[in-house]
């Protein structure tokens, strides 16, 4: 768990009785890991801290709370798994139809055939244009070739 410099200072307070209850917008702003959350609940019911969460419609003083939050820990949890995996296939199809799935270099535009070309429009709007350099756009041409190669490869592999 990485640190949350903000969360263990929510802690310490509650913790240390300086609220009675802890209001947040939705449940998944604590923690979308949910032994994590659990652990969050636990504790705050030991403190005799209450949490509601306001987009989520839940109160740890109702009595129907505690399995609502605990359903609430998983659906934020399962969260998690779903845009990874959404947002991989998405990247794979753009490199398997030639595509950058990075940031395109500065002033740079993507074309279908994986090439790249200098965008003269896109780099109007800044107020330093730095000049094309051939020997880049080429290299990055190359690369996403190759990583389309790659890509296209291992999709075939996996469909057997």
């Amino acid at each position: 768990m990485r640190a949350r410099p903000g969360l263990e200072a929510l802690k310490k307070a509650a913790e240390d009785k300086q609220f009675d209850a802890v209001l947040v917008d939705d449940a998944s702003r604590l923690s979308r890991d949910n032994q994590h959350f659990n652990t969050l609940l636990c504790l705050f019911e030991f403190w005799g801290t209450s949490l509601i969460s306001v987009s989520d419609g839940l109160d740890t003083r109702e009595e129907h709370a505690k399995v609502a939050y605990q359903f609430r820990g998983i659906i934020n949890e399962l969260y998690l798994t779903d845009p990874k995996k959404k947002t991989h296939r998405s990247q794979t199809g753009q490199v398997l139809r030639g595509f950058s799935v990075g940031s395109r270099g500065y002033g740079y535009a993507s074309v279908p055939d994986g090439e790249t070309k200098h965008d003269m429009e896109a780099a109007k709007d800044h107020a330093f244009t730095p000049p094309p350099r051939p020997w880049i756009t080429e290299r990055i041409g190359k690369l996403n070739h190759l990583l389309a190669k790659r890509t296209e490869k291992s999709a075939l592999a996996l469909r057997g």
